[in-house]
């Protein structure tokens, strides 16, 4: 998992929480691990280097404010 380690990734997880999301995890594709990968290239979906999966959550009342 990617941790949010500068100002810009902090600022962007903020928004999304204004907006009504949490930013719960920012997954590198590449580094899935096996099992992981397995299911995942059963989809079909080509895991890219660089390519990041992002998991969001539904943070709350903000997000029915749009």
């Amino acid at each position: 998992m990617t941790e949010i380690s500068n100002d810009a990734f902090a600022q962007g997880g903020q928004w999304l929480e204004q907006c009504g999301f949490n930013l719960r995890a920012v997954l590198d594709v590449c580094a899935f691990p096996s099992a992981l990968a397995a299911a995942w290239d059963e989809t079909r979906i080509p895991r890219t280097p660089g390519e990041r999966l992002v998991l969001l959550g539904m943070g709350g009342s903000a997000l029915w404010d749009w």
